[in-house]
C-alpha cells in the first residue's frame, strides 16, 4: 500500500510540474516562413533526478544532444542530467501560401 501511495504522489508531482512553452511564427512577404515550437522541461528533469536519487538504471545518466532533420521539419533535443537541462525545439518550414 505504501508503494501505491508513493506512486500516486510521483505521478501527481510529475503532472503538476511546469514546463515552459513558446510558439513563434515567422511569415515572409512572399508567404513562406517558419513555425517554431520550443519546450523547456528543465524543471521536470531536475525533479526526476531528485526522485531517482543518483541511480543510473533509468537511462538518464548520459547527456543526449540530437538533431533530426526531415524535408520541411527539424527537431532538436538536448537532455543533460549534469546540468539538469531538457530542451526540445521543433521547427517547421512553411512553403509559399496562396
Amino acid at each position: 500500500m505504501k508503494k501505491f501511495f508513493s506512486g500516486i504522489i510521483c505521478v501527481c508531482t510529475l503532472a503538476l510540474t511546469s514546463c515552459h512553452f513558446s510558439e513563434n511564427v515567422y511569415i515572409n512577404e512572399d508567404g513562406s516562413g517558419t513555425m517554431e515550437f520550443k519546450m523547456d522541461a528543465s524543471d521536470m528533469m531536475e525533479m526526476v533526478a531528485q526522485m531517482v536519487g543518483g541511480e543510473s538504471a533509468n537511462g538518464i545518466d548520459k547527456a543526449m544532444d540530437s538533431t533530426i532533420v526531415f524535408k520541411d521539419f527539424k527537431m532538436y533535443m538536448l537532455m543533460d542530467p549534469e546540468t539538469k537541462k531538457m530542451v526540445f525545439n521543433f521547427i517547421y518550414r512553411i512553403q509559399e501560401c496562396r
